[in-house]
């Protein structure tokens, strides 16, 4: 029996990660993933009922950062609603960026496992006040909750096709992606009189700089 030890959260994710970024794929079990890092079995699960309690767990460190980032920046609640969700954007892209091979690996495992922050992002982006798409205020109720249901599967599929477009993107920097946040969310809102995209670029990718050297996400 591995000595029992006062074993935190962050020590097995920061572990898990390590593993599969390695090995591309789960471990065999849980019992042989904590033997090998010197842990007994049963300190795993106060934690996570399974492997792929970890990784919901890491899409949710990441976007709840995203919104710490976007929060404790002077600069965000000055923003047009609009302008926020596109820095929601550029903020929440650049640090899956910075941790690229892990995010690659994860969505290779589990391919959906990300749907665990749809709710959180759609509730996020509601508060917002976007309304994207409007028919009309004199809309029988039924037709009215059917364009709400439109309104957020969009808002999730939008948020989709930018996770899909990021992991084939392959220019430097992962330009191509801002352009594509950029031009995909100024055709879905017909943007009016927002701020130059280059400043909400720049201010995304300084809110992620300040903890960079700080932080990452093991």
């Amino acid at each position: 029996m591995v000595e029992h030890k006062n074993i935190e959260e962050s020590s097995i994710r920061e572990k898990y990660h390590e593993y599969i970024m390695v090995h591309g794929k789960r471990p065999e079990n849980v019992y042989q993933f904590m033997t090998q890092n010197g842990w007994d079995e049963q300190d795993f699960y106060p934690y996570f009922g399974d492997f792929s309690g970890i990784e919901k767990s890491t899409y949710k460190q990441f976007f709840e950062e995203t919104k710490k980032l976007l929060l404790d920046s002077t600069d965000f609640p000055l923003l047009e609603d609009r302008e926020k969700l596109l820095t929601f954007y550029f903020t929440f892209f650049e640090l899956l960026s910075l941790n690229r091979t892990l995010i690659k690996t994860l969505l290779k495992i589990n391919p959906s496992g990300i749907i665990i922050i749809k709710d959180s992002f759609i509730n996020w982006a509601e508060n917002l006040h976007l309304n994207p798409i409007s028919f009309g205020k004199h809309l029988p109720k039924i037709a009215q909750e059917v364009q709400s249901k439109i309104a957020k599967e969009s808002l999730w599929k939008h948020f989709q096709s930018v996770l899909s477009f990021w992991l084939k993107d392959d220019s430097a920097s992962f330009q191509q992606t801002d352009i594509y946040i950029e031009k995909s969310l100024d055709t879905a809102f017909s943007f009016i009189d927002t701020k130059p995209f280059s400043k909400l670029l720049d201010l995304g990718k300084f809110l992620v700089r300040e903890v960079k050297q700080n932080e990452t996400f093991r």
